[in-house]
């Protein structure tokens, strides 16, 4: 019994882990000419950390592609620190 429940947990932990995992994104905004490159983190169904190398005066709301998903999002920022944004998908 007990080695069904560990090799049940060792099946949940791959999911886990790319939910973590950081992706490629891209800001997109002034109608979709001004791309900037970023890390995505934290990704969940609501929104994301959007870390940049600089944070380049990016509007409040924004489109945001993300790789390797090929998806876009309608975000508004929530919160800024330093580089980093928490962003929340419109919905």
């Amino acid at each position: 019994m007990k080695n069904n429940s560990v090799a049940k947990s060792r099946n949940t932990l791959p999911r886990l882990r790319s939910a973590r995992t950081e992706r490629l994104g891209y800001i997109l905004f002034d109608n979709q000419t001004a791309t900037v490159p970023c890390r995505v983190r934290e990704f969940s169904q609501e929104g994301a950390v959007l870390t940049m190398d600089g944070w380049m005066g990016v509007p409040g709301s924004f489109s945001l592609f993300v790789d390797p998903e090929n998806c876009r999002y309608s975000c508004r920022i929530v919160s800024q620190r330093g580089n980093s944004a928490r962003v929340s998908f419109a919905t």
